[in-house]
């Protein structure tokens, strides 16, 4: 059994052991590859031959990884030791390796989908999400701050709770934005607070935007806050994720978004300025390929969640 992990030692909360996870699976008798995700030629190593793919580190260094290897046939396993693991998450996944391991020669696999937007002669793939407005404007303030060396960088051990609060001081001078938007063909134009095309359940700091998502099926679930719901989203925000139901309207499931609008989005965790035209579309789909995921955990055909 060849194993081909790619890990992030700085996920998590600092207790990441790439020691503990090499040793148990050194007692299932795999030979192990092991690379960074931050190391040069990483490429080249996800090239190589094996049986299937660990990867063992928060929302960032998988989405990184999978845009990688898209387009391979290699089965993957996620071992979630980030803050959020929204996509761990999301596949209702544990980490427990005993089990990575049994379901991989069981042939014990689910879909994971990706979404994919087009605008020009640009693509972009993303694993969670889209977006305009709330998220996007928080997200770009940080990045900018990060840019200019100033201490907006979230403390290790509470992230999550460092972007709700960042959320929702943004929320203060969040104006409403006009976008043309085409569902499935049905026209939702309007002007939004805060837009989401979300392929995961949950995005961000563990917000469950999407409850109803399914990685496994054909569509997106878009995210729609209108002008004027400033008290739901802070609600929405200050609430318990775990609830499937909130103040704001649920999600609509749809095939192709096509919306013109405001130039600056983010994708997955990063900023994309698509520039000042605003006659052209911007086409959000599904991407026809697809990865396939082991399961980390499956008792008597419960899912559940454990510890290594």
């Amino acid at each position: 059994m060849k194993i081909n992990l790619v890990y992030n030692s700085n996920a998590g909360n600092g207790d990441f052991s790439l020691a503990a996870i090499l040793e148990e699976l050194n007692q299932h008798g795999a030979k192990v590859n092991v690379k960074e995700s931050h190391e040069d030629n990483l490429g080249l190593f996800l090239d190589k031959d094996c049986d299937f793919m660990i990867i063992a580190g928060g929302d960032g260094t998988v989405e990184k990884i999978v845009k990688m290897v898209v387009n391979k046939s290699v089965p993957l396993a996620i071992l979630p030791v980030g803050n959020a693991n929204n996509i761990a998450n999301s596949l209702d996944l544990g980490d427990y390796l005993d089990q990575v391991i049994q379901n991989w020669k069981e042939n014990r696999l689910e879909c994971l989908s990706l979404g994919s937007l087009a605008y020009k002669n640009q693509r972009h793939l993303f694993l969670e999400s889209v977006g305009w407005g709330l998220f996007t404007d928080v997200l770009r303030k940080i990045k900018s701050g990060k840019d200019k060396d100033k201490k907006v960088t979230p403390p290790v051990d509470d992230k999550v709770t460092f972007g709700l609060e960042k959320l929702e001081e943004g929320l203060v001078e969040l104006q409403p934005a006009f976008f043309e938007i085409k569902m499935d063909g049905k026209d939702y134009s309007g002007e939004y607070l805060w837009l989401e095309a979300m392929n995961t359940q949950f995005m961000g700091p563990q917000l469950n935007l999407a409850p109803e998502a399914d990685l496994n099926d054909v569509f997106l679930d878009v995210f729609m806050a209108k002008r004027g719901e400033h008290t739901k989203i802070r609600e929405f925000i200050t609430g318990d994720q775990s609830k499937k139901t909130s103040g704001l309207r649920p999600t609509v499931k749809v095939k192709e978004i096509m919306i013109r609008g405001e130039g600056i989005l983010h994708v997955d965790d990063e900023i994309v300025d698509l520039g000042a035209d605003k006659t052209a579309w911007i086409s959000i789909t599904l991407h026809p390929e697809f990865v396939r995921i082991i399961k980390s955990s499956w008792f008597g055909g419960m899912m559940t969640q454990m510890r290594f």
